[in-house]
């Protein structure tokens, strides 16, 4: 994830979040990478085929505790 668009929403380095989409959710760790494009997510193959097989592109990052406030 972009450093930017990870400090525009309270992630820091190595925390866990939530990567989901309408049907799929799966948790990971994040590392910070100024080569990412803004606004975009690098996931592995094996990792994002799951949430991509599902017939959308766009997909949510949160950290856990935001997901409680919901």
């Amino acid at each position: 994830m972009h450093p930017k668009d990870a400090r525009d929403r309270d992630i820091e380095e190595q925390e866990p979040v939530v990567i989901s989409n309408e049907e799929q959710t799966i948790g990971a760790s994040v590392e910070l990478d100024e080569n990412v494009r803004r606004t975009a997510v690098y996931l592995p193959a094996q990792v994002a085929d799951p949430l991509l097989r599902r017939g959308t592109s766009t997909v949510t990052v949160e950290s856990p505790s935001d997901r409680d406030h919901m």
